[in-house]
């Protein structure tokens, strides 16, 4: 089931998180405002998958309320990698171009 975006309603209510992720320091206001029109707005429910192993990663994924945990199974055991919690993102690195280095095969 696709899951249904929404364009970003208030772009001033965006803009402090923009400011915090790395591949946008430097960038203007004027800059980041054209940035955030291309945003979409997304709501997933506890539980649900946003990406599983080996799927393509192509987006930046930016918290805006709530907590994405990133799991991984490793001979039957389900473990924590790390959290993203309000303000955090994470696929920045998919969207640069660069692939970051596999933890766990």
């Amino acid at each position: 089931m696709d899951k249904i975006c929404s364009p970003i309603q208030n772009i001033e209510e965006i803009l402090p998180f923009l400011k915090k992720i790395i591949v946008f320091n430097g960038l203007s206001n004027l800059q980041l405002e054209k940035v955030s029109k291309l945003l979409k707005t997304v709501k997933y429910e506890a539980g649900e998958f946003i990406y599983k192993r080996g799927d393509a990663l192509n987006n930046i994924y930016i918290i805006k309320q709530g907590e994405v945990r990133m799991m991984i199974e490793d001979k039957g055991l389900c473990l924590e990698l790390i959290s993203f919690k309000d303000g955090d993102c994470f696929g920045e690195t998919s969207v640069m171009g660069s692939k970051p280095t596999p933890l766990m095969h």
